[in-house]
């Protein structure tokens, strides 16, 4: 028995997914800048128009990519959130985090995409929008930690400092993953669980 046609919407995610990770491969192989919509097309074995027809540039091919991206973050937050303990919940998971800081492929695109955005402001929002988004769920995982193990509660101004100070860190991994790819991820994971520990509980 022959296999049935996919549905319209189906067959939609499997193209929009070919142009993304056909994008992801040109923007770490070119750069952003160099990566054209005629460049992705070859790599996505498709006609420069039929990108055009599932996104209008290559803004929206980062802002796709970014939303899967966010949406990953936002299953693991929520995991965060729900726990008795969000703290001991996202230090059981931060050998995931250090996976993601450190996968050359996943940091090679996301260190070209941020050179970027400094010399593109309509990329620039783009990427600011979600960087917000994780620093707001950062803060409401930090605050609940403090409650969580009985500690005086923070303004809110300081929680969101400790946010963007855990954030720096893992950021400050996906660049010395790259300048010293030698460095062991593992050995790394006792250390940041020490500093992330001191920045929620202090």
């Amino acid at each position: 028995m022959s296999e049935k046609p996919a549905k319209p919407q189906v067959r939609n995610e499997q193209r929009c997914d070919q142009i993304l990770t056909a994008a992801t491969t040109c923007f770490r192989q070119y750069g952003f800048h160099k990566a054209s919509m005629s460049i992705i097309a070859k790599e996505a074995s498709m006609s420069v128009g039929h990108i055009y027809h599932y996104f209008e540039n290559k803004e929206s091919i980062i802002t796709a990519i970014s939303e899967k991206d966010q949406a990953k973050h936002n299953e693991m937050f929520a995991k965060f959130i729900a726990a008795e303990d969000p703290l001991e919940s996202m230090l059981d998971h931060l050998d995931e985090g250090m996976n993601d800081c450190t996968n050359r492929e996943q940091t090679t695109l996301m260190l070209e995409v941020w050179a970027e955005a400094s010399r593109n402001i309509s990329l620039h929002q783009i990427l600011s929008k979600f960087d917000e988004e994780i620093r707001d769920q950062l803060t409401e995982i930090i605050a609940k930690s403090i409650a969580a193990n009985h500690l005086p509660s923070k303004s809110k101004e300081e929680l969101k400092t400790k946010a963007n100070m855990m954030m720096a860190m893992f950021e400050g991994i996906m660049l010395r993953s790259h300048m010293n790819p030698e460095m062991n991820p593992h050995l790394l994971i006792g250390e940041l669980r020490t500093l992330i520990k001191a920045l929620i509980l202090t």
